[in-house]
């Protein structure tokens, strides 16, 4: 059912048949093989009306079974058997029909009342009741009542009295006990159970109740007020239950019972009901007791009190016997309180026309063990040892008072004795809870003024400081310190200085700055609009900070009264031309035929109005009735405006023209000379002069011409009501931009959408009957009767209360989840389900599945198993399971647990506000190799997330229970609950289900199945377009840039006026965006509405607070547009206000003091447009003036995260629309990626960090940038020449022969190093690309966490060990050249174990921090996982920017100076050998020996890039530098492709050396 802002589910059950039906009762029948050969689908027998369990069973079945068959039932018939049906045969929706049923139901007589007309609670308090006068209803546990003699009912019931809150300052505590988050108070929508979160009169909607089958109704408990609650919302405050249940409790109270050794006869017995004015309920009537008692039956219809008395003297003639009488014959209370008459019936101080008080109240003190007030004691006796005081010592209290009847008599001794609950349970006294000393009872200290009387004896309202309690949740009065009240109470009788009520608005929508301000929600100092200061009437009734509205308002008059008083409906100049000719006012409308310098005057006796100059206004001659053109002289009350003739009195315009002559010439009424004959119907009416019969109270002067002519409103301007105009639009900034006329204008799209026809139905008697109670009647094979009941009674006839738990659950999601446009294969969207356990003993015992679809407040039951114990009751809680589910895929985001509050309740609610962010990943190892454990979001505790086809606690069970995709929860519970993809339904999701194939998004969206017991499909709307079937297109607005700093992140705002609540802005939506080009443009849309709204504002952000910009981009008239193009310029730029007053002193003023001195902006710098405060957006109008807008400027802290999730020193920027939530992060310099998570350092390269800035997260491969994928390529194919390479390489130096030196050991060694890099670096790359890319539910967060901090580790030795491998072969034939032929081989070998060892421990050692400072995040928004580096410290910043220059310029250096030093040796030698010319010989061993060269300078080269990359800071703010320095980290694993670049001196030098020639012919 569909209710404001929230969907409710209630599923309606009947009990099942014990005869079981053979065949189809009103259908055709089909057998599964019959059905299968013509291949109906599961969507096909849905539309059948056939229970879903069997169409499971039909789709699961693999062989044809002819002895299981399926019943097609004819229209109007339902079931398994179609044995059920309504009494209409007409087309009309469940919900429509519950109503009907329920509004068709008359009211019983009493003849008609019997004690099954009422529902009963029947769970485990009611069985430990003793005994009571009516079956216990569950609202009468814990209702301040003693119902059971044994006061089972009030046990444990104090722990809500004291209940307080654990999150205060995100809960708020109904008055009941029961806690609701702090964002469901004041949204407009019942969920504290006692109503005190709306502010409104908890009566105000019980009297509808008896036909309202809402949840508000079922679930509305008062406790602590004494009322008769009727058992479905109604409280029988002073009239009867339409259910009569009152009824049948009295009857059963007031009953003659011949076995209860009753002293009176049955005729002294009616005697007694007729003098008690209570024969109704017997089935008597005032004629039978009138024919008894020989009276006159007129008397019952004129004159009762007459069958009262004469009931009274027959009584004490013919039944007196004892001295005093018990009537009722038992107790009135539980078994505790009686009530006892003398039986001259003559001690009553008090007579009653009503009938008789008892003379005596007894009590059991062993059963109320309290102390009378002293006002009583002097008057007790024990009578039949019960303690007994008169009733004339009530007299003052409201027993007396307010007494009316023997129903009004009970409510106020249940009130009474209230105190007996407490004092049952209560040896000592309990700090957290107020004592009533002498009504001697307990209640929480939040009722303490609360507008109710909880204590018999007012001490509750008689306390002088209700803040000295130190409550959590209360409103303190601005102005009297001692004044505290409730949250709830500000909306009806508050604070009399009127703070509580001070605030800028209404309260009608949630988002609303009174809803704010209601809430509790600290905002800026602001209690009015801007236009209400210094306008002559006083908001403030008090000084704040020394100031009000109307002081210190020097500099405010000359500046503003001419602009903003214009037409403002109050006349402040003398003549009253500041309010001539003003259009689309009803004073214009009324003087129509008048000029534009005239204004209307009435005159005696004439139906039609005249004109006045402007200039004999004013002018202290009266020339108009009630002196309207000299308003501003006489009658300036505000409750006295219109002026008598000849008089010096004012009278109320509320007098005119109510047939009653008030002033003494009657000019009052010769007003309206029509209604000169009209008398009494003048005072209730007002008669148009057409004869229009229109409600004086609310249609005269309401500022709506109820009249043809307006003479309703006639003189209603002298009320002195000023309007305000919310925005002069006369800007210095004007319309921006500038529209052309072949701009889109907004234009109404007609839908053309098919709607269901609902028949009109007359229904039988027996629909209209009680027979089910609060249920829906229905007929068993055409003639028995059957009930549906709702899920807060079940039995035959619904006629028991069930022990469960209402749970009111919203979600917050992220932005991202929202985004989701749905799967690869079938295009269809993902939804969002939730699966609700209600677990006893870790048992799943009931469980509920709901799709959120609509964003709204969901609202379901959680039935508990009837006879739970208290120890199952106490180990029960809520488990809540978040899924994101598609067509092919049910992923698991989150999880909750709760336990549930006061579980001793039968009927218990949970109101939750789920925030959904990433599940926490927990490090233990419980959940196997098929599961990963996870921590649920509100606590600690663990649980297993399974993988597919496993199930279990421990993920340690096989199930093929779940069809195809669906994921199989088993909780405990006896059988497994499957969570279905999108399109399938049933037990084991089997079915398959489409509506789409006949109902579709017939406009711009595609439609998607949801739940097939409610919405059963809905609409994903494509971009720009919204609505229930995407019917309407969205507002469009084209911002280009050019502005002069760059954008980290910003927010635009669309902002809009809304009538009700002038001079203040509301937020229609806001969009975040990150990292703007400030020369480039983008595209936004004003979700869910059709026009570009009149304020369009820009806030951009930087890391730090004083980064905040604000920008104007749409400033319009009229929001008309559906399409606009815009631009952000400097010149449209808003200053915060204390940067243009330019004096401190000034600035340090109190806000509304400095507010004040607004004019001084705009009058000192004609080039300000606009400026702004923490309340207010300003203009500089074209008057040198300012026109403010209060602004609610909602927080951009990242509130709803637990921790900041923007590392390396990001700002974190939120926002928050309805439903959800998106943050982004402002970088500093050099950090990168939506949290910053990707930072470049000096000296350091990382490939997270250049290929992670490229990847779009969520996106499949094909979807990736062409820079990704063609990195990919690059990387594979590295991998596969470098496979190819070195292993010819490795094949080659493994031979003992190539390996006699060390040299070839270095190779072979080196051969593996750089094979295994390659390697790692695609690991690494598929790593990155998996987290990015793949579903959050297949990433294994173990393997992760080792991989981030073992890959680039390993990355980053594996390639400095090649370069210092080089390095020792480039050592080893320097040593080679020097030694000559006295080179030792053997040598070289020893020393290759050496150094290998050694660079092995060195590199590795180097770089031991970096597995250290690495570790996983995850964004919260869209659940990608990344690995970081944590944040350095001084030293450790140093240590690796050392490390890494001495691992990138060692290896190189150490190649240059080898290469030179060969070279130069070499041509040494040989010149000294040969007596040549040294430089002809360095050219000849050039020519010769190039390959010694030209290696190490290869060498140097590839090495080069990286060298400068590490070198040069990468802080690339463009595409193209981050592709370069990814061309050159990529080119700098060339080396790794083998080494063929490494040669090693020639024959001569090292003759016979099979490695050398080896290496030479590679060279």
């Amino acid at each position: 059912m569909d209710k404001l802002d929230s969907w409710e589910l209630f599923p309606y059950c009947v009990q099942h048949e014990n005869q079981r039906l053979h065949d189809c009762f009103r259908g055709q029948s089909f057998s599964f093989g019959q059905l299968k050969g013509k291949q109906v689908q599961s969507t096909d027998l849905l539309s059948w009306n056939i229970p879903v369990d069997l169409i499971d069973t039909y789709v699961l079945s693999d062989t044809v079974l002819d002895n299981e068959f399926i019943c097609n039932c004819s229209s109007g018939y339902f079931g398994p058997r179609c044995e059920y049906s309504f009494d209409f045969f007409v087309p009309i929706e469940f919900k429509d029909l519950v109503y009907k049923q329920l509004l068709s139901r008359p009211r019983m007589t009493y003849s008609q009342v019997n004690s099954t007309n009422v529902t009963c609670y029947q769970g485990l308090i009611a069985q430990e009741c003793d005994k009571t006068i009516i079956c216990l209803d569950w609202r009468q546990i814990c209702d301040g009542v003693l119902d059971c003699a044994n006061g089972a009912d009030e046990r444990e019931c104090l722990s809500l009295e004291s209940n307080e809150c654990i999150d205060s300052a995100n809960d708020y505590r109904c008055m009941d006990g029961r806690c609701i988050p702090r964002n469901f108070l004041f949204d407009k929508q019942f969920d504290c159970m006692d109503k005190s979160d709306e502010g409104e009169d908890v009566y105000i909607f019980d009297a509808i109740c008896a036909w309202e089958p809402s949840i508000v109704c079922e679930e509305t408990w008062l406790p602590q007020r004494g009322e008769f609650q009727c058992g479905d919302g109604e409280i029988a405050q002073t009239s009867f239950c339409v259910n009569n249940r009152d009824a049948v409790y009295y009857r059963n109270m007031f009953q003659y019972d011949v076995n209860d050794n009753n002293e009176l006869t049955p005729t002294c017995w009616i005697y007694l009901i007729c003098m008690s004015n209570m024969y109704d309920l017997f089935g008597f009537n005032c004629s039978f007791c009138a024919h008894l008692l020989k009276g006159n039956f007129d008397e019952c219809e004129i004159h009762i009190i007459h069958i009262i008395m004469r009931a009274r003297a027959y009584f004490t003639h013919f039944c007196s016997s004892d001295v005093y009488i018990t009537f009722p014959s038992g107790p009135i209370i539980s078994s505790s309180v009686y009530t006892l008459f003398m039986e001259n019936f003559n001690t009553s101080s008090i007579a009653h026309k009503y009938g008789p008080y008892p003379d005596y109240i007894c009590y059991d003190r062993n059963v109320c063990p309290f102390k009378l007030p002293i006002s009583l004691r002097s008057t007790t006796m024990e009578i039949n040892n019960l303690i007994c005081f008169m009733t004339h010592g009530l007299v003052g209290s409201r027993v007396t008072n307010g007494l009316r009847n023997w129903k009004n008599f009970l409510r106020h001794m249940r009130r009474l004795f209230s105190s007996c609950t407490t004092n049952f349970m209560v040896k000592n006294k309990i700090e957290k809870l107020f004592y009533c000393p002498i009504s001697e009872k307990y209640i929480s200290p939040y009722r303490i003024l609360d507008k109710f009387d909880d204590c018999f004896f007012y001490e509750d309202l008689n306390i002088d400081d209700k803040c000295a309690f130190n409550l959590t949740d209360v409103f303190q009065c601005r102005n009297e310190p001692t004044r505290c009240m409730t949250r709830f109470m500000t909306s009806y009788d508050g604070c009399d200085d009127d703070s509580d009520t001070l605030y800028p608005g209404v309260c009608d929508l949630p988002n609303d700055w009174g809803c704010q301000f209601l809430r509790g929600i600290p905002l800026p100092p602001v209690h009015f609009i801007f236009q209400e200061l210094c306008n002559g009437n006083s908001k403030l009734q008090y000084e704040i900070d020394g100031e009000t509205d109307e002081t210190h308002c020097d500099e405010w008059i000359p500046n503003f009264s001419q602009q903003n008083h214009l037409c403002d409906g109050v006349w402040d100049n003398e003549n009253g031309s500041d309010e001539l000719d003003c259009r689309n006012t009803v004073v214009r409308a009324v003087s129509k035929q008048c000029g534009a310098n005239e204004h209307y005057c009435a005159q005696r006796n004439e139906s039609e109005l005249r004109c006045l100059s402007v200039e004999k206004a004013g002018d202290g001659n009266i020339d108009c009735l009630g002196a309207s053109d000299e308003r501003n002289t006489y009658c300036t009350s505000s409750e006295a405006e219109y002026k008598c003739l000849n008089a010096r009195n004012c009278i109320s315009i509320d007098w005119l023209c109510n047939g009653k002559q008030d002033c003494r010439m009657n000019d009052d009424e010769e007003l309206c000379p029509w209604l000169a004959n009209v008398g009494f119907f003048a005072t209730i009416e007002f008669i148009c002069q057409n004869g229009i019969r229109i409600d004086r109270e609310w249609q005269r002067c309401n500022g709506i011409m109820d009249c043809p002519s307006g003479e309703d409103e006639w003189l209603c301007d002298l009320k002195r009501l000023r309007t305000f105009i919310p925005f002069s639009f006369h800007t210095r900034i004007g319309e921006y931009p500038q529209i052309d006329a072949k701009s889109p204008q907004l234009s109404l799209l007609t839908s053309s959408l098919p709607t269901m026809k609902v028949t009109a139905v007359t229904l039988s008697t027996f629909t209209a009957s009680w027979y089910c109670h609060r249920g829906i009647a229905v007929r068993y094979l055409d003639s028995t009767v059957r009930c549906l009941c709702p899920p807060a009674y079940y039995g035959r006839m619904c006629e028991y209360q069930s022990d469960r738990l209402s749970v009111f659950l919203r979600l917050i999601v992220p932005a991202s989840l929202l985004r989701t446009t749905g799967d690869t294969i079938n295009q269809l969207p993902s939804l969002l389900k939730i699966l609700a356990q209600l677990v006893i003993d870790k048992k799943t015992t009931y469980h509920e599945q709901i799709v959120d679809v609509s964003g709204r407040k969901h609202i379901f039951y959680l039935l508990l198993p009837i006879n739970t114990t208290k120890h199952e009751r106490d180990n029960t809680y809520v488990r809540f399971d978040l899924f994101h589910v598609t067509r092919n895929n049910v992923e698991q985001l989150a999880a909750w647990k709760y336990r549930i509050p006061f579980p001793f309740l039968p009927v218990n609610r949970l109101p939750l506000d789920l925030l959904v962010l990433t599940d926490r990943i927990c490090q233990q190892h419980i959940c196997g190799i098929h599961g990963h454990c996870k921590m649920y979001a509100n606590s600690n505790e663990t649980y297993c997330v399974c993988d597919s086809s496993w199930t279990g606690q421990n993920c340690n069970i096989t199930t093929t229970h779940c069809h195809l995709s669906s994921r199989c929860i088993r909780s405990g519970s006896l059988k497994s609950i499957c969570v279905c993809t999108v399109g399938y339904f049933g037990s084991r999701c089997s079915a398959s289900f489409d509506p789409c194939a006949v109902d579709s998004c017939s406009y711009h969206g595609q439609c998607y199945p949801t739940d097939q017991r409610t919405t059963r499909y809905a609409c994903l709307c494509n971009p720009g377009f919204f609505g229930i079937r995407c019917e309407f297109q969205e507002a469009e607005l084209r911002v280009s840039f050019e502005l002069n700093e760059e954008i980290s992140a910003c927010i635009i705002t669309f902002t809009d006026l809304r009538p009700s609540q002038v001079g203040l802005l509301f937020v229609q939506h806001r969009v975040l965006l990150k990292s703007i080009d400030v020369h480039g443009h983008i595209t936004i849309r004003n979700a869910n509405e059709m026009a570009v709204s009149r304020f369009v504002l820009l806030e951009t952000f930087g890391v730090n607070i004083s980064d905040y910009r604000l920008h104007i981009l749409v400033l319009r008239r009229n929001p008309t547009v559906q399409s606009l193009t815009t631009r952000a310029i400097e010149s449209n730029r808003c200053s915060h206000v204390d940067a243009l007053l330019l004096n401190r002193t000034l600035i340090e003023l109190v806000p509304l003091a400095k507010v004040k001195l607004y004019a001084r902006v705009c009058q000192r710098s004609p080039a300000v447009k606009c400026f702004y405060d923490e309340a207010h957006l300003c203009f500089c109008d074209v008057v040198n003036a300012p026109d403010c807008l209060v602004r609610i400027r909602e927080s951009t802290v990242c509130d709803k995260l637990p921790i900041n999730p923007c590392i390396h020193g990001g700002r974190c920027i939120q926002i928050s629309n309805q439903n959800h939530w998106d943050f982004t992060c402002a970088c500093p310099a050099c950090t990168y990626g939506a949290l910053c998570q990707l930072t470049i350092e000096k000296y350091t390269l990382s490939f997270d960090v250049l290929f992670g800035r490229e990847i779009r997260p969520g996106f499949p491969f094909s979807k990736q940038s062409p820079l990704v994928r063609t990195c990919v390529g690059i990387v594979v194919c590295l991998i596969l020449i470098g496979l190819i390479l070195n292993a010819l390489c490795f094949s080659t130096f493994v031979q003992p022969s190539a390996s006699d030196a060390g040299v070839g050991i270095y190779l072979l060694i080196l051969s593996l190093v750089n094979q295994f890099g390659l390697c790692v670096l695609g690991v690494k790359l598929f790593f990155v690309l998996h987290t990015q890319l793949s579903s959050p539910s297949s990433i294994n967060h173990h393997v992760l966490l080792h991989a981030c901090a073992i890959l680039e580790y390993l990355l980053t030795i594996l390639f400095c060990l090649s370069d210092w491998l080089t390095v020792c072969i480039s050592i080893e034939r320097v040593i080679n050249v020097i030694k000559g032929v006295n080179f030792s081989k053997s040598m070289s070998r020893r020393l290759v174990k050496y150094s290998c060892s050694c660079l092995f421990v060195f590199t590795a050692a180097s770089f031991i921090h970096q597995p250290l400072n690495r570790h996983i995040i995850t964004d919260p928004r869209s659940l990608t996982v990344w690995c970081v580096k944590s944040v350095h410290t001084p030293w450790q910043q140093k240590y690796e920017s050392v490390i890494y220059l001495i691992h990138l310029i060692g290896p190189f250096s150490c190649n240059a100076f080898s290469a030179v030093f060969l070279v130069v040796t070499l041509t040494r030698n040989k010149a000294k050998v040969y007596k040549k010319n040294t430089m002809k010989m360095l050219q000849q061993q050039l020519a010769q020996h190039k390959h010694l060269v030209v290696s190490p300078i290869i060498l140097i080269l590839l090495a080069l890039p990286r060298l400068i990359l590490s070198l040069v800071s990468a802080c690339t703010k463009k595409p193209w530098l981050n592709i370069l320095f990814i061309g050159g980290y990529l080119i700098s694993f060339l080396p790794l492709l083998d080494q063929p670049t490494l040669p090693t001196p020639s024959p001569p030098q090292i003759p016979e050396s099979a490695p050398t020639q080896i290496a030479e012919v590679a060279t």
